[in-house]
Protein backbone atom coordinates (compact mmCIF):
# COMPACT_ATOMS: atom_id res chain seq x y z
CA UNK A 1 0.00 0.00 0.00
CA UNK A 2 1.61 3.19 -1.16
CA UNK A 3 1.75 5.64 1.87
CA UNK A 4 1.77 8.88 -0.17
CA UNK A 5 -0.18 10.08 -2.78
CA UNK A 6 0.32 11.07 -6.03
CA UNK A 7 -0.54 13.97 -8.11
CA UNK A 8 -0.33 14.70 -11.56
CA UNK A 9 0.19 18.66 -13.05
CA UNK A 10 -0.83 18.87 -16.64
CA UNK A 11 -0.34 22.84 -17.67
CA UNK A 12 1.52 24.94 -20.17
CA UNK A 13 5.07 26.53 -19.57
CA UNK A 14 4.33 27.32 -16.10
CA UNK A 15 4.03 23.26 -15.53
CA UNK A 16 7.17 22.86 -14.05
CA UNK A 17 7.00 25.82 -11.26
CA UNK A 18 3.59 24.58 -9.86
CA UNK A 19 4.54 21.02 -9.78
CA UNK A 20 7.75 22.09 -7.48
CA UNK A 21 5.52 24.70 -5.03
CA UNK A 22 2.82 21.93 -4.76
CA UNK A 23 5.53 19.74 -3.74
CA UNK A 24 6.54 22.08 -1.06
CA UNK A 25 3.48 22.57 -0.40
CA UNK A 26 2.69 18.75 0.42
CA UNK A 27 5.08 17.00 1.71
CA UNK A 28 2.72 14.42 1.89
CA UNK A 29 2.03 13.85 -2.14
CA UNK A 30 4.70 12.77 -4.53
CA UNK A 31 3.94 15.52 -7.48
CA UNK A 32 4.87 14.94 -10.95
CA UNK A 33 4.46 16.78 -13.79
CA UNK A 34 3.70 16.70 -17.57
CA UNK A 35 3.37 19.66 -19.64
CA UNK A 36 1.11 20.74 -22.45
CA UNK A 37 3.28 19.75 -25.41
CA UNK A 38 4.59 16.30 -23.81
CA UNK A 39 0.89 15.43 -23.15
CA UNK A 40 -0.24 16.31 -26.42
CA UNK A 41 2.18 13.97 -27.97
CA UNK A 42 2.22 10.78 -25.70
CA UNK A 43 -1.60 11.27 -25.34
CA UNK A 44 -2.42 11.76 -29.32
CA UNK A 45 -0.29 8.57 -29.59
CA UNK A 46 -1.81 6.53 -27.28
CA UNK A 47 -5.03 7.98 -25.91
CA UNK A 48 -6.05 4.43 -23.82
CA UNK A 49 -2.59 4.10 -22.39
CA UNK A 50 -2.71 8.06 -21.10
CA UNK A 51 -6.29 7.31 -19.85
CA UNK A 52 -5.08 4.59 -17.88
CA UNK A 53 -2.27 6.21 -16.79
CA UNK A 54 -3.97 9.16 -15.47
CA UNK A 55 -6.63 6.65 -13.30
CA UNK A 56 -3.42 5.79 -11.37
CA UNK A 57 -2.86 9.54 -9.79
CA UNK A 58 -4.98 10.20 -6.72
CA UNK A 59 -5.36 13.83 -7.87
CA UNK A 60 -4.92 15.42 -11.43
CA UNK A 61 -4.43 19.42 -11.54
CA UNK A 62 -5.02 20.93 -14.79
CA UNK A 63 -6.15 23.76 -16.41
CA UNK A 64 -8.96 23.98 -19.08
CA UNK A 65 -6.67 23.97 -22.15
CA UNK A 66 -5.57 20.58 -21.42
CA UNK A 67 -9.93 19.22 -21.14
CA UNK A 68 -10.42 20.95 -24.01
CA UNK A 69 -7.55 19.06 -26.10
CA UNK A 70 -10.84 16.17 -25.97
CA UNK A 71 -7.51 13.50 -25.63
CA UNK A 72 -8.26 12.16 -22.86
CA UNK A 73 -11.86 11.54 -20.10
CA UNK A 74 -10.68 13.44 -17.00
CA UNK A 75 -13.72 13.52 -15.17
CA UNK A 76 -13.31 9.71 -14.85
CA UNK A 77 -10.38 10.11 -12.44
CA UNK A 78 -10.60 9.82 -8.90
CA UNK A 79 -10.07 13.80 -8.10
CA UNK A 80 -9.73 16.62 -10.59
CA UNK A 81 -8.40 20.12 -9.77
CA UNK A 82 -8.79 23.09 -12.13
CA UNK A 83 -5.97 25.63 -11.90
CA UNK A 84 -5.82 28.60 -13.86
CA UNK A 85 -2.53 29.28 -15.68
CA UNK A 86 -1.36 32.88 -14.99
CA UNK A 87 -1.39 35.39 -18.04
CA UNK A 88 -0.83 39.39 -17.52
CA UNK A 89 -0.13 41.69 -20.11
CA UNK A 90 0.26 45.01 -17.94
CA UNK A 91 3.66 45.11 -17.32
CA UNK A 92 4.12 44.05 -21.55
CA UNK A 93 1.52 45.58 -23.54
CA UNK A 94 4.47 45.94 -26.53
CA UNK A 95 4.86 42.29 -26.41
CA UNK A 96 3.07 39.90 -29.08
CA UNK A 97 3.03 37.13 -30.94
CA UNK A 98 3.44 37.35 -35.35
CA UNK A 99 2.44 34.57 -37.46
CA UNK A 100 3.58 33.84 -41.17
CA UNK A 101 1.07 31.50 -42.70
CA UNK A 102 -0.08 29.94 -39.59
CA UNK A 103 3.43 29.38 -38.55
CA UNK A 104 5.00 31.16 -35.89
CA UNK A 105 8.25 33.54 -36.78
CA UNK A 106 10.85 33.81 -33.96
CA UNK A 107 12.87 36.52 -32.54
CA UNK A 108 16.10 36.13 -30.12
CA UNK A 109 12.97 35.85 -27.75
CA UNK A 110 11.56 32.83 -29.61
CA UNK A 111 7.66 33.98 -29.91
CA UNK A 112 8.22 36.78 -28.59
CA UNK A 113 7.43 40.27 -30.35
CA UNK A 114 7.19 44.24 -29.74
CA UNK A 115 3.90 45.32 -31.41
CA UNK A 116 5.98 48.70 -32.32
CA UNK A 117 8.54 46.89 -34.20
CA UNK A 118 6.24 44.82 -36.12
CA UNK A 119 4.01 47.73 -36.30
CA UNK A 120 7.08 49.62 -37.82
CA UNK A 121 8.21 46.94 -40.25
CA UNK A 122 4.67 46.72 -41.88
CA UNK A 123 4.51 50.24 -42.72
CA UNK A 124 7.54 50.31 -44.70
CA UNK A 125 9.93 52.05 -42.02
CA UNK A 126 13.44 51.79 -41.46
CA UNK A 127 14.93 50.37 -38.09
CA UNK A 128 16.00 53.52 -37.40
CA UNK A 129 12.58 54.62 -37.21
CA UNK A 130 11.31 52.24 -35.58
CA UNK A 131 13.48 53.01 -32.39
CA UNK A 132 11.97 56.52 -32.13
CA UNK A 133 8.87 55.54 -31.90
CA UNK A 134 9.71 54.15 -28.52
CA UNK A 135 8.17 56.88 -26.35
CA UNK A 136 5.59 58.11 -24.12
CA UNK A 137 3.33 59.45 -27.30
CA UNK A 138 3.40 56.19 -28.82
CA UNK A 139 2.86 54.45 -26.06
CA UNK A 140 -0.14 56.38 -24.65
CA UNK A 141 -1.53 56.27 -28.22
CA UNK A 142 -1.35 52.37 -28.10
CA UNK A 143 -3.46 52.65 -24.88
CA UNK A 144 -0.02 50.37 -22.91
CA UNK A 145 -0.31 53.19 -20.10
CA UNK A 146 -3.94 51.79 -19.44
CA UNK A 147 -2.94 48.11 -19.90
CA UNK A 148 -2.20 47.30 -16.13
CA UNK A 149 -5.71 48.46 -14.82
CA UNK A 150 -7.52 46.36 -17.80
CA UNK A 151 -5.50 43.17 -17.31
CA UNK A 152 -6.08 43.50 -13.61
CA UNK A 153 -9.64 43.17 -14.40
CA UNK A 154 -9.15 40.52 -16.70
CA UNK A 155 -7.11 38.23 -14.40
CA UNK A 156 -9.39 38.96 -11.76
CA UNK A 157 -11.94 37.45 -13.84
CA UNK A 158 -10.18 34.69 -15.21
CA UNK A 159 -9.49 33.57 -11.28
CA UNK A 160 -13.17 33.38 -10.83
CA UNK A 161 -14.07 31.51 -13.53
CA UNK A 162 -11.99 28.60 -11.65
CA UNK A 163 -12.99 29.42 -8.16
CA UNK A 164 -9.70 31.02 -7.00
CA UNK A 165 -9.46 34.17 -4.26
CA UNK A 166 -6.46 35.58 -5.60
CA UNK A 167 -6.99 39.12 -4.28
CA UNK A 168 -5.00 39.62 -1.55
CA UNK A 169 -2.07 37.84 -3.08
CA UNK A 170 -2.48 39.89 -6.12
CA UNK A 171 -1.63 42.94 -3.78
CA UNK A 172 1.17 41.43 -2.37
CA UNK A 173 2.63 40.40 -6.18
CA UNK A 174 1.90 44.10 -7.45
CA UNK A 175 3.46 45.70 -3.81
CA UNK A 176 7.00 44.15 -5.06
CA UNK A 177 7.96 44.70 -8.23
CA UNK A 178 7.16 43.33 -12.41
CA UNK A 179 5.56 40.05 -11.38
CA UNK A 180 5.72 38.84 -14.90
CA UNK A 181 8.69 38.00 -16.76
CA UNK A 182 6.70 38.34 -20.17
CA UNK A 183 3.02 38.09 -20.72
CA UNK A 184 2.56 34.22 -19.44
CA UNK A 185 5.78 33.66 -17.77
CA UNK A 186 4.92 34.97 -13.83
CA UNK A 187 7.60 35.07 -10.93
CA UNK A 188 7.48 32.10 -8.57
CA UNK A 189 5.84 33.96 -5.99
CA UNK A 190 2.63 33.80 -8.10
CA UNK A 191 2.42 30.17 -8.79
CA UNK A 192 3.14 29.33 -5.11
CA UNK A 193 0.32 31.51 -4.12
CA UNK A 194 -1.64 29.49 -7.02
CA UNK A 195 -0.62 26.02 -5.80
CA UNK A 196 -1.44 26.95 -2.11
CA UNK A 197 -5.41 27.60 -3.34
CA UNK A 198 -5.01 24.58 -5.25
CA UNK A 199 -3.61 22.47 -2.43
CA UNK A 200 -6.67 23.95 0.08
CA UNK A 201 -9.39 22.28 -3.52
CA UNK A 202 -7.83 18.96 -3.52
CA UNK A 203 -8.53 18.81 0.12
CA UNK A 204 -5.26 19.18 1.94
CA UNK A 205 -3.64 21.69 4.29
CA UNK A 206 -0.90 23.64 2.71
CA UNK A 207 2.29 23.54 4.62
CA UNK A 208 3.51 26.64 4.12
CA UNK A 209 7.03 28.02 5.15
CA UNK A 210 9.19 31.09 3.72
CA UNK A 211 11.23 28.43 1.76
CA UNK A 212 10.57 28.82 -2.41
CA UNK A 213 11.16 26.90 -5.01
CA UNK A 214 14.24 28.33 -7.76
CA UNK A 215 12.31 30.21 -10.12
CA UNK A 216 12.87 28.05 -13.26
CA UNK A 217 11.15 31.07 -15.59
CA UNK A 218 13.64 33.32 -14.67
CA UNK A 219 15.70 31.67 -17.24
CA UNK A 220 13.43 31.68 -19.90
CA UNK A 221 12.99 34.75 -21.89
CA UNK A 222 12.74 38.48 -20.03
CA UNK A 223 10.92 41.05 -22.09
CA UNK A 224 11.26 44.70 -20.40
CA UNK A 225 9.21 46.56 -18.54
CA UNK A 226 9.89 49.81 -20.48
CA UNK A 227 10.80 52.77 -18.42
CA UNK A 228 7.74 54.82 -18.89
CA UNK A 229 5.32 51.83 -18.58
CA UNK A 230 7.43 51.49 -15.53
CA UNK A 231 6.89 54.73 -14.27
CA UNK A 232 3.39 54.22 -14.36
CA UNK A 233 3.38 51.06 -12.62
CA UNK A 234 5.90 51.82 -9.71
CA UNK A 235 8.21 49.24 -10.51
CA UNK A 236 11.88 50.03 -12.23
CA UNK A 237 12.53 50.02 -16.11
CA UNK A 238 14.80 48.70 -18.79
CA UNK A 239 15.17 48.40 -22.20
CA UNK A 240 16.66 45.32 -22.05
CA UNK A 241 15.63 41.82 -22.84
CA UNK A 242 16.60 38.75 -21.78
CA UNK A 243 17.51 35.84 -23.65
CA UNK A 244 16.41 32.05 -22.88
CA UNK A 245 18.56 29.65 -21.18
CA UNK A 246 21.66 32.23 -21.35
CA UNK A 247 22.52 35.22 -18.99
CA UNK A 248 23.02 36.95 -21.90
CA UNK A 249 20.35 40.85 -23.15
CA UNK A 250 19.84 42.49 -26.07
CA UNK A 251 19.50 45.97 -26.22
CA UNK A 252 16.52 47.51 -27.78
CA UNK A 253 18.54 48.32 -30.94
CA UNK A 254 19.57 45.10 -31.46
CA UNK A 255 15.73 43.28 -30.53
CA UNK A 256 14.79 45.65 -33.06
CA UNK A 257 17.56 44.89 -35.54
CA UNK A 258 16.96 40.88 -35.05
CA UNK A 259 13.68 41.73 -35.15
CA UNK A 260 13.35 43.23 -38.48
CA UNK A 261 15.90 40.62 -39.81
CA UNK A 262 13.28 38.00 -38.83
CA UNK A 263 10.37 39.88 -40.89
CA UNK A 264 12.80 39.97 -43.72
CA UNK A 265 12.54 36.25 -44.34
CA UNK A 266 9.38 36.37 -44.79
CA UNK A 267 8.16 39.73 -46.63
CA UNK A 268 5.18 41.99 -45.24
CA UNK A 269 2.50 40.37 -46.93
CA UNK A 270 2.48 37.28 -45.27
CA UNK A 271 3.39 38.35 -41.35
CA UNK A 272 0.30 39.05 -39.06
CA UNK A 273 -0.40 38.85 -35.40
CA UNK A 274 -3.07 37.54 -33.90
CA UNK A 275 -6.93 38.57 -32.63
CA UNK A 276 -5.39 39.33 -28.92
CA UNK A 277 -3.04 41.76 -29.82
CA UNK A 278 -5.22 43.65 -33.09
CA UNK A 279 -6.50 46.29 -30.47
CA UNK A 280 -2.86 47.86 -29.18
CA UNK A 281 -1.44 46.58 -33.12
CA UNK A 282 -4.24 48.42 -34.82
CA UNK A 283 -3.84 51.54 -32.43
CA UNK A 284 0.30 51.95 -32.66
CA UNK A 285 -0.47 51.72 -36.42
CA UNK A 286 -2.49 54.48 -36.76
CA UNK A 287 -0.62 56.41 -34.77
CA UNK A 288 2.62 55.81 -36.68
Amino acid sequence: MRDLERWMVIANCQTQGLSNCLQLLNPGVTVEASDIWHFQSQATRDPAHWAAHMMSYDCILLSDEITALGLVDFSACPRVVRIPPIGFAGYHPDLCYVYAEGKGVQTPLDDYHSIVAFAAFKMGLTEADALALYNARMFEAGGYLDMWAIDKGHLFAHFDRYGYDMAAPFRQWAMRESFMFTLNHPRIECLYDLARVATTKAGRTPVDSPARPHDNLRNAQIFPVYPEIAEACGVEGSTLFKVAGQYRLLSLQEFVHASFEAYRGYGADVLDTTEQFKGRYNAILAAI
